[in-house]
């Protein structure tokens, strides 16, 4: 079986360029899939969370802006 490998917020906010404060946004409002969360209650993203948001349309520029 392939290990899972499970992302913090963080490490997918800087991945994808999007802030932590819109990756919970989107999170609650059903944009992302539920999460698992650690036993710290923290959120874990998965593969599925990962292609769910690259497929969310952020215009370039922006991205960009996130980054700095």
């Amino acid at each position: 079986m392939v290990p899972v490998t499970l992302l913090t917020i963080g490490q997918l906010a800087r991945r994808s360029g999007v802030p932590v404060r819109t990756l919970r946004f989107w999170s609650d409002a059903g944009v992302l899939p539920e999460t698992e969360r650690s036993g710290s209650n923290y959120r874990r993203y998965d593969a599925n969370a990962v292609a769910r948001l690259d497929l969310v349309p952020v215009a370039p520029d922006r991205r960009s802006r996130f980054r700095e």
